[in-house]
């Protein structure tokens, strides 16, 4: 919750560039613009010198003994996180301090010398610029990765996190993908290639992005229903994938449903039930010939003879 103004590091590649003489180093062009940006003085400790990080050898141990004896057993690294912060604000408690003070107190008085948080906090990224190819695709280090399809041929901006790498374009956010270390590996979002589909819908059988796309049944199940009504049934079928530019996938899977209960799978339908949802003004729902409600509706057949009647001025 605060901000030391002193921290003390090894000589990590990340940081350190260069080591000089002494306790002069070249920092990493990265680290400095961090530091800087929060104001924040660092002594290195000198290489292979153990003794001046003795507090962070013992921390790992603490940690390793409270933590990971015996091995936890974690499906992610959120996971663990979540496991070992818990196992040390409980341990806060019953862990004392040579003056009588519990690490808790103890922790609650330090943070009162801390300085306040920046109001922005630091991007801890590596920020790159990259050219979208003629499918869309952009390289990273070792990976490709999809953007949407309008930004064919364009140069973009990249910014790298440990975990994930987020695209922008004239400011705007247009992708985020889960940052992958494989080389050669192809990372494909497919709500980035649904303005290429809609127009070369036949390509949605050997579409690689939308085989892995993890769609809900109700999507599915209006594929099959419109493949049997509509001319052009997958075109349709893209067009309402693409509302997922404009409403959530939950939204969409609901109004997917709905208009599959009211026998009317259509895109129309969907966008209706999806602006009613939102308060929009709304229209007329759009009925198929077949639905039940047609069939109470009877009409008298007509009476041709009145037309007669009327040619000869008797009516």
């Amino acid at each position: 919750g605060g901000l030391t103004s002193r921290a003390v590091l090894d000589n990590t590649s990340l940081a350190v560039k260069k080591v000089l003489l002494g306790r002069e180093r070249i920092e990493g062009k990265m680290f400095h613009a961090f530091r800087g940006e929060l104001a924040l003085h660092v002594d290195f400790c000198a290489p292979a010198k153990g003794n001046e990080k003795g507090g962070v050898e013992r921390g790992v141990d603490y940690v390793r003994r409270n933590v990971f004896i015996p091995c936890p057993q974690v499906e992610s690294f959120d996971e663990l996180n979540v496991l070992i912060m818990a196992e040390l604000d409980h341990d806060l408690d019953f862990r004392k301090l040579p003056d009588g003070r519990t690490a808790r107190e103890a922790l609650f008085e330090e943070k009162t010398q801390l300085r306040p948080l920046p109001l922005h906090a630091v991007e801890t990224c590596r920020v790159v610029t990259a050219v979208a190819d003629k499918y869309a695709h952009i390289r990273v280090d070792c990976a490709t990765y999809s953007i949407p399809s309008r930004f064919v041929r364009q140069s973009v901006e990249v910014k790298l996190y440990h975990d994930r790498l987020v695209v922008s374009a004239g400011g705007e956010k247009i992708a985020e993908h889960a940052r992958s270390f494989e080389r050669g590996t192809l990372v494909l979002a497919a709500e980035h290639i649904l303005g290429v589909l809609e127009c070369k819908h036949r390509a949605i059988a050997e579409s690689t992005a939308i085989a892995d796309w993890d769609l809900p049944a109700a999507l599915l199940e209006l594929r099959k229903e419109l493949a049997g009504a509509v001319h052009k049934s997958d075109r349709e079928w893209v067009q309402v994938l693409r509302l997922t530019e404009t409403y959530s996938m939950s939204k969409l899977e609901w109004a997917t449903q709905e208009s599959l209960d009211r026998h009317s799978p259509r895109l129309e339908t969907i966008q209706q039930l999806l602006r009613q949802d939102a308060g929009e003004e709304l229209t007329i729902l759009p009925l198929p010939l077949e639905h039940p409600v047609w069939s109470a509706i009877t009409v008298a057949a007509p009476d041709l003879s009145t037309w007669d009647q009327l040619l000869r001025g008797e009516a």
